[in-house]
């Protein structure tokens, strides 16, 4: 759903369509040409399930419950994307509803005004029903994540900062503060325990890794998971939760990383 209007009563839903299309789940994966067919419903799971087998991976986003036409008309930042961009930019074709009622199917030569809007433009050019999109040609990766102790925040996430300025783009990561709740599905280690973590997905050898890791590792972690590993599994990478849970979000982009940006945060 979208927030009313402006010219909506106050928490009022008189100008909004609530469409639900949660049972438009299909996935078709055509492997030779390395596209998926998506329907509006699907989820990032539906998709990373249906790929996996031929030895392809999408652009997926952080968690398995995600929808993909939504994630993806917004523009679609995955553990990918420093080196192959965001996901709107792999769409090419939709299947869509617009306003006067009708069906189309728009690409780069069939309505390409409209569908260079959607891709990154968010939904309120059209009804997308599916999407096509391109996959790519590998299913490993080098992922995991870095534990410090929560009172080290402001010292790992300086390093890891002027760390990121040195990376190649096969390398993307994220510096997080992380505090779990005392949940019995997690293990003893993270139950009700807070750190400061170095999330990272490379595609890069092992080998490799290892050295563009070696500036963070010897800061000492008290947990070091990054291993190789399918690309299937960075669904789990970023720890979200299975299933809706209560939350607020904001955010912003920044055009650069300070060491002042940084100090501000923590």
């Amino acid at each position: 759903g979208h927030h009313a209007g402006p010219l909506a009563v106050p928490g009022g839903l008189d100008d909004v369509i609530l469409l639900r299309t949660h049972e438009l789940r299909g996935v078709e994966v055509d492997a030779e040409a390395r596209v998926a067919r998506v329907e509006a419903g699907a989820q990032w799971g539906d998709v990373v399930a249906a790929v996996a087998p031929h030895g392809l991976t999408a652009l997926a986003g952080s968690s398995h419950d995600v929808g993909v036409v939504g994630y993806t008309l917004g523009g679609g930042l995955s553990w990918l994307a420093r080196s192959h961009g965001l996901a709107a930019n792999h769409v090419i074709a939709a299947e869509v509803v617009t306003a006067d009622g009708r069906v189309r199917r728009i690409d780069a030569e069939h309505e390409e005004e409209l569908f260079w809007a959607i891709r990154g433009g968010g939904g309120d050019f059209a009804v997308v029903t599916a999407l096509e999109f391109r996959l790519l040609p590998f299913d490993t990766i080098v992922a995991g994540t870095l534990f410090f102790p929560i009172d080290r925040t402001e010292e790992v996430l300086q390093a890891w900062r002027e760390w990121t300025a040195t990376v190649p783009d096969s390398v993307t990561s994220v510096g997080r503060v992380l505090r779990l709740p005392p949940m019995p599905e997690l293990p003893p280690f993270l139950s009700g325990k807070s750190f400061v973590v170095i999330e990272v997905a490379a595609q890069e050898s092992p080998d490799r890794t290892a050295e563009l890791l070696a500036p963070l590792r010897d800061l000492g972690p008290d947990l070091d998971s990054v291993h190789p590993q399918p690309t299937a599994e960075l669904l789990q990478l970023h720890m979200d939760p299975p299933g809706p849970v209560p939350g607020f979000g904001d955010g912003l982009a920044l055009a650069d990383l300070t060491p002042e940006t940084v100090a501000a945060f923590t």
